[in-house]
């Protein structure tokens, strides 16, 4: 998704109260876009395979606090149960075109159920919900998570780089995304042949004409459609 926003709404106001990082403003506020522009322009940093901190679900439904502590607040009154989910990017695959240009894999996003290896990168929080402090036990990061480490790795293992659409991604997702797409066409094709089916009979017994701008436009239509 393009338009999650939780890296510049939430994660970076936290780690900046945190002194992990000193970050003000940023030109970019969606979190793909934003990484995808970072691992090109800072290759030396951006190494693939490697993934963003993985962080909690609930941040999701947290925004800085302009009134800076506690450092953040609900976005919409109440915020997302922590500790269910955690959330993470990522990116596989770096290549050199025939003219030595450097072209990476898309960034992707996962996100996995929290586990009881995951308590030691829990932290205390206090947020700002229904216009009172909130204690909160989310999961952030500060460290190495070798459970998210593993997920890395196996993701690494598992794109198919002969196909662009799979480059960098999770190869086995991406046939389950192909299979689901075509059993809903071949659904929707039988639907619509059964439709056109009735429709010319009712069209043959009860003599109505159909009228169109142009023969060649009807044509094409129910040709496609019998193709099919």
């Amino acid at each position: 998704d393009t338009y999650v926003t939780d890296i510049t709404r939430s994660i970076i106001p936290l780690s900046n109260s945190l002194n992990l990082t000193n970050i003000n403003t940023l030109p970019i506020r969606s979190d793909k876009p934003l990484l995808t522009i970072l691992s090109s322009i800072q290759q030396d940093k951006f190494k693939t395979p490697w993934r963003f901190i993985v962080y909690d679900g609930a941040f999701a439904t947290l925004i800085k606090n302009d009134f800076n502590e506690p450092p953040l607040k609900a976005a919409r009154r109440i915020v997302f149960q922590e500790g269910l989910i955690a959330r993470s990017y990522f990116q596989l695959r770096t290549f050199k075109t025939a003219r030595n240009t450097v072209v990476k894999s898309p960034v992707f996003f996962y996100d996995r159920f929290i586990v009881k290896d995951d308590n030691n990168l829990k932290i205390n929080l206090k947020v700002l919900e229904e216009g009172k402090e909130t204690l909160l036990k989310p999961l952030f990061e500060k460290g190495f998570s070798e459970y998210d480490n593993l997920i890395l790795y196996i993701l690494s293992k598992m794109d198919k780089k002969e196909i662009a659409e799979a480059t960098g991604h999770n190869y086995l997702l991406f046939l389950a995304d192909k299979d689901a797409k075509a059993s809903i066409k071949m659904v929707r094709e039988t639907v619509v042949q059964a439709a056109d089916s009735k429709i010319s009979e009712i069209i043959s017994k009860r003599n109505i004409y159909v009228i169109t701008r142009r023969f060649r436009d009807f044509r094409y239509l129910v040709e496609r459609r019998r193709r099919r």
